[in-house]
């Protein structure tokens, strides 16, 4: 089994899906041959199917809550930006039982959501 495809990865095969696809439309163009304009609809629909995997995996990041802890006094629970809710502690003991408390929270949001 192959490991999935890091977002960078996603980018560049959508970026040369999209240039193969283009040129072989170039190609069909000047042609006329009902193979390569076959050809370049192939290749366009891979670059549709790349690019709604890319915002895919784009909008699945966008909607992840986010632990952050300032290393201070707090730990908050963010999501696109806002705090979903927030933790103070005194010491290190406090600090690490409010971060399980802020991991519980987040685990128990994305089942809520069902992801």
């Amino acid at each position: 089994m192959t490991a999935p495809m890091t977002r960078e990865e996603l980018a560049e095969n959508e970026r040369l899906l999209f240039h193969a696809a283009e040129d072989a439309y170039f190609k069909a163009a000047e042609t006329s041959n009902p193979q390569d304009w076959l050809g370049a609809g192939l290749l366009a629909k891979q670059h549709r199917n790349a690019l709604a995997r890319l915002n895919t995996d784009a909008q699945s990041a966008r909607n992840q809550p986010r632990v952050t802890d300032d290393d201070k006094s707090e730990i908050t629970v963010s999501l696109d930006g806002k705090e979903l809710r927030g933790w103070s502690y005194k010491d290190d003991a406090e600090r690490r039982i409010k971060m399980l408390c802020a991991r519980e929270y987040v685990e128990g949001y994305c089942d809520g959501r069902g992801k």
